[in-house]
């Protein structure tokens, strides 16, 4: 009679290890139903021994990577919901093995990439990318519905001025004649008079291809030569191949104006002072003073003195 009791103990805490996995280890919502599809049949496909057949009850999508643009991490699941298996895919292109329980418990091993892009190779790849589509003659438009999922280190929601009227982050982006560019552009701002934004010290433009890391390309203090007069990226536009970034102080007459320093880059990485103007959100932005940052007419600013 014990020995039916303890089988009987046993299979209960086999069906509740086999259930578990099921009932709590979910898809990330975060990622749209392609990824994780995608994700999904890749770490099918690539854990596809006997063995691991039996073992793995369910694989789920659970995010993207820091390091990897566009690359997505799906989980593989045994029994009682412990992680057997991670996998990481660019979909279509290639699916590699993270780690697997027993190498990772036992080696500590995690397998990714050949090379993991540090700072210096992804600002490389990001300033190939605005060269490209700059060569192309794209042009720069908004994107008012951008799902912003990780704000760059040491800034916070609130430094995101430009916004769609449902309160959601804007960012630029190439427009590549009737498609959208896979490199987007953030522009980050920090309190002054005419912002009012606590604990914010961070302030220029960021950039990202696809889900990617933020990564700086202009930093507004530097540029500008200043910590005391505080200068936030008011506009970007692309003229004669080469990519805009105005840059306002909050020492003007009032309602947002300031003195404003043009900045240009052919490459990313260069940048050239253009001119130096008097900014008036009114003539400068397509709707007044309404922080869409959609940039009506630069040219249209009265010059003033630049700066030493």
């Amino acid at each position: 009679m014990t020995i039916k009791k303890i089988l009987l103990a046993i299979l209960i805490i086999l069906v509740i290890g086999v259930i578990i996995p099921f009932l709590f280890i979910r898809n990330n919502k975060a990622l749209s139903e392609k990824d994780i599809k995608c994700a999904n049949l890749e770490n099918n496909l690539i854990l596809n021994n006997p063995i691991e057949n039996m073992l793995i009850l369910k694989t789920v999508a659970i995010g993207r990577s820091d390091y990897y643009p566009d690359t997505i991490i799906s989980r593989a699941y045994t029994i009682f919901g412990i992680p057997y298996a991670e996998v990481t895919t660019i979909c279509d292109v290639k699916t590699v093995v993270r780690w697997r329980l027993y190498s990772r418990l036992v080696y500590g091993e995690i397998n990714d990439f050949p090379s993991v892009p540090d700072k210096n190779t992804y600002q490389t790849q990001i300033e190939n990318y605005i060269k490209s589509e700059l060569e192309n003659n794209y042009e720069l438009t908004i994107l008012a519905n951008a799902q912003i999922d990780k704000m760059p280190p040491g800034t916070h929601n609130n430094q995101i001025i430009f916004k769609n009227q449902d309160n959601q982050p804007s960012v630029y982006i190439f427009e590549e004649k009737e498609n959208l560019s896979n490199l987007a552009f953030l522009s980050i701002f920090r309190g002054n008079t005419n912002y009012n934004i606590p604990n914010s010290t961070e302030s220029g433009i960021w950039a990202r291809i696809g889900r990617g890391r933020w990564q700086q390309i202009l930093d507004a203090s530097a540029l500008a030569g200043t910590t005391t007069i505080r200068f936030n990226p008011v506009g970007m536009f692309v003229k004669d191949k080469k990519l805009f970034v105005d840059l306002a102080d909050d020492r003007g007459a009032g309602s947002g104006e300031g003195n404003l320093l043009r900045y240009y880059t052919t490459d990313g990485r260069e940048w050239t002072r253009e001119n130096c103007y008097y900014f008036i959100p009114d003539n400068y932005y397509v709707n007044g003073f309404d922080l869409k940052g959609l940039v009506r007419d630069p040219w249209s600013l009265t010059k003033n003195t630049c700066p030493n």
